[in-house]
Parts: C-alpha cells; sequence; structure tokens
C-alpha cells in the first residue's frame, strides 16, 4: 500500500493570481514534488516546493496561508489546517519547510511573551548585573584614558556653547576649586573647570577632572559658598568615577541591546526604554553619592555647606511650577528629598565656617561673564561702523 494513501491529497482552496484582485476557486493538490493548483476549467498552475513560502494569515486564523514571488505574489489560501500535516506526509521533504498554523491570538500571546520576557531580562541585566561588572571593568581604565576621553567631550561642549574668557571670574572660581580639591588626600586627576557662556543653569563632571560650569549657574548663586556646593557636589562625580562608568555601562549595554533583539530596530526601540529607567534609577544614586560625599568636602574646606541648601531652595522657588511627574522623571534626585537628608547631615558637624572669597564682590563678580560677552558685542558693533 502506498504510505501516500492515508493522507488527503486534495484540498478546496481560494487562489490569487497576484496581478489582480479577482479570487478563484481552485482544488489544491499535494504531489510528492509541488502543489498542483486546478482551476475550476481544468486548466491548472504547478508549484514548485522550493518556490512557495509559507506566511502567517492576518485576517484569518484558521487558514493556511501559501505564496509564490516576491512583490505582489500569487497566494493560495486552504481553510483546512489539515492540509500542512497531510503535506508532510506526502512530502517528507517539505517537513522542515512548513509549520502548523497557529491562531493569530496564540502567535501575538506568544510574541508578546517573547518580547516582555527580553526587556524584563535587559532590565535586570542594566540595573543590577552591568553596575556591578561594570565597577570592575571601570578600575582597569587608566587615569590617562578618562583624562583624553574628558578633554574630548569638553571638546565637543565648547563647539556647542562659547567659552566665558573672563580671567577674573575664572581664577575666583579656579580659587574654590583649589580649595575643595584641596581636601581629597592623593587625588588621581588634575581637575579644571570650563566656563561656558549660557543661560542655562547647569554643571556638569566629564572624565578625568574635567567639568563644565555654565555661566547661567554662577548668575543665579547669590554667595560663592553656593556655588561651592555645586562644585563640590561635581567633583565627587569625578572622583567616584560616575561619568566613567556610565560610558562603559553603556557602551556594553548597546551590545547586549545588539544580541537580545538580533539586530531589530523594532526591538531595540522597545528595549531602548528599559535603557532609559535604568539610567535613571543608577544616576539618582549616583547623585545621592555625589551630595553626601560632596557635604564632607565643604566641611573639610570650611566652607560653609548650607550654602548648596540655599541654592537648592533658590532652584526649586524658581522650577516650582514644573509638575511633580517631570521631577521624578529627573535624573537628579527630588529636590525636596536632598534637602530634607543634608539638612539632617549638617546638624551632625560643628564648626565654624569660614567666609569664601572674603574680599570678593560676588553680587559683581557672578555677573562677569555677561559683562564680557556684552563688551565683546559693543566693540563689534563698533567694528561695523
Amino acid at each position: 500500500m502506498n504510505s501516500n494513501e492515508s493522507y488527503k491529497s486534495e484540498y478546496k482552496a481560494t487562489y490569487y493570481d497576484g496581478n489582480t484582485p479577482v479570487r478563484h476557486s481552485v482544488v489544491g493538490v499535494i504531489t510528492r514534488d509541488g502543489l498542483k493548483i486546478v482551476k475550476e476549467d481544468g486548466d491548472f498552475i504547478w508549484w514548485q516546493f522550493d518556490e512557495i513560502k509559507q506566511t502567517n494569515d492576518l485576517y484569518s486564523e484558521d487558514e493556511v496561508r501559501l505564496e509564490r514571488g516576491e512583490e505582489t505574489p500569487e497566494i493560495l489560501l486552504i481553510k483546512d489546517v489539515s492540509f500542512i500535516q497531510s503535506l508532510k506526509g506526502i512530502s517528507p521533504e517539505s517537513r522542515k519547510k512548513f509549520k502548523p498554523v497557529v491562531s493569530n491570538t496564540k502567535y501575538l500571546r506568544y510574541t508578546l511573551s517573547i518580547i516582555l520576557g527580553s526587556v524584563l531580562t535587559v532590565v535586570i541585566t542594566y540595573k543590577w548585573l552591568l553596575p556591578a561588572f561594570t565597577n570592575i571593568v571601570v578600575k582597569a581604565v587608566p587615569v590617562s584614558w578618562e583624562k583624553k576621553l574628558g578633554n574630548n567631550y569638553k571638546q565637543y561642549f565648547i563647539k556647542e556653547y562659547s567659552v566665558c574668557e573672563n580671567d577674573e571670574l575664572k581664577k575666583h572660581i579656579d580659587t574654590i576649586k583649589d580649595k575643595l580639591v584641596g581636601t581629597i588626600p592623593n587625588t588621581k586627576y588634575e581637575y579644571n573647570v570650563t566656563i561656558l557662556d549660557s543661560s542655562l543653569v547647569n554643571a556638569f563632571a566629564l572624565p578625568g577632572g574635567e567639568f563644565v560650569v555654565f555661566s547661567g549657574l554662577i548668575e543665579k548663586s547669590t554667595r560663592p559658598e553656593e556655588l561651592a556646593g555645586v562644585m563640590a557636589h561635581e567633583i565627587q562625580h569625578i572622583e567616584q568615577r560616575h561619568s566613567t562608568k556610565i560610558l562603559v555601562k553603556d557602551r556594553m549595554f548597546d551590545f547586549v541591546i545588539s544580541s537580545a533583539s538580533g539586530g531589530s530596530a523594532g526591538v531595540e526601540t522597545t528595549l531602548g526604554i528599559a535603557k532609559i529607567v535604568g539610567t535613571m534609577a543608577y544616576r539618582r544614586e549616583e547623585e545621592l553619592s555625589a551630595d553626601i560625599e560632596g557635604l564632607k568636602m565643604l566641611v573639610n574646606a570650611r566652607i560653609d555647606p548650607k550654602g548648596i541648601i540655599d541654592f537648592f531652595k533658590i532652584m526649586d522657588k524658581q522650577y516650582s511650577e514644573i509638575p511633580d511627574i517631570f521631577k521624578y522623571i529627573s535624573t537628579h534626585p527630588d529636590t525636596g528629598d536632598r534637602i530634607q537628608k543634608l539638612n539632617g547631615m549638617i546638624s551632625g558637624y560643628s564648626f565654624k565656617p569660614e567666609r569664601l572669597l572674603p574680599d570678593v564682590d560676588w553680587e559683581k563678580t557672578r555677573m562677569l561673564c555677561k559683562k564680557t560677552k556684552d563688551s565683546a558685542d559693543v566693540t563689534i558693533n563698533n567694528k561695523h561702523k
């Protein structure tokens, strides 16, 4: 007895020729070498198995969909899903090429479970595994590499923002910087502050001892102790190698994303959400650590540590109109929480702070960058008259 006799070989089907939207009622006949598609008028079309592609039918869950061709393929739809089982029985060579039909609901659930599993894996990797491994890697990074990296980033920002060239302001900022750095025994870094002429109220640390302060932040400070608090915070980011850790971790995470997604842009975009969540949580911890150690620097330098709290209060008042949701997703911890924690720590210290830059008129000094810019604008305008 022929083994094929136990399998049904003929199936009613619908055929589209790929040129017109006309439906053709046909009979699909399974043979060992391919499919014979018989039309109502007795004419037939022959499909070789190596020409056929099985695709998922988005419009029907219980239907076999076969295609031949690329841009506008011919399509064969078979309602009876036992077709695949018969095809594999009659033509054993086709077993690997064709698969049983899975309903769209089951397929969607399966796909979502894969995506959610991947996202969960990446979140766990980024929030817990990568930070631990990053600490090991960063310890092996030479300071010379950090310095080069920090300088490269600084050059990038210099291209985006002009440097404030006021020598007097730079001298006072360096005095504050040196007083703070003097409290760090055996530091690995040579610190350099670059003042950028911008209304942005910000400052950030770069690897290797470089950090940038925007003139907008200096102008918002009401006394040098406030600026010293921000600078102590940024110096601690460098001392604790936070910038370097973030860079190494992100590089490793990019590798994880590429491996997990197989290069799929859609999946990489989805998994990128996990990266944002992981980065925010990790940096918030770093910000708190920089606050704590920065406060110790201020105390050791005999600088009034309440300056940083006063500055936070100014910022909190100025930006109080920002909804809480945006404060929460900030990479900086909530200002109220920072003030509360810092006040608690300050109460544990008992010392008489020394006035910082006692001979300097800070009200005028903090605006020197703006005055330098205004003077430069006047000079340029006079040249064009």
